[in-house]
């Protein structure tokens, strides 16, 4: 299992942002006891905190993580390409400009 923890300070009763996105298989406790996870959209998602004091942890099965990391790295990849591929057609547009001129 994947896991993270935090510790929140909150004045008053509010919303945490977990720091990814939604997935079934999420579980979080608040101070060892398991709390609802509401999802935002498809890359957000919250709970629900008290105010004062809370020990947050997130755990995650290892699968779903190593989906999302590669589907990150699929993303990040394409992005380059996408971008690589731009600069190409910009210079090949510039080369084509000033041989018309």
């Amino acid at each position: 299992m994947t896991t993270a923890e935090f510790s929140v300070d909150a004045r008053q009763q509010g919303l945490f942002l977990l720091p990814f996105g939604y997935s079934g298989d999420l579980r979080v406790e608040r101070d060892g006891k398991e709390i609802t996870v509401r999802r935002t959209s498809e890359w957000m998602s919250v709970v629900e905190l008290p105010a004062g004091h809370s020990d947050i942890r997130i755990t995650a099965r290892p699968r779903q993580t190593t989906l999302r990391r590669t589907m990150d790295a699929i993303f990040i990849v394409l992005l380059i390409a996408i971008a690589i591929r731009w600069v190409s057609v910009r210079r090949r547009l510039k080369v084509k400009c000033e041989e018309a001129a």
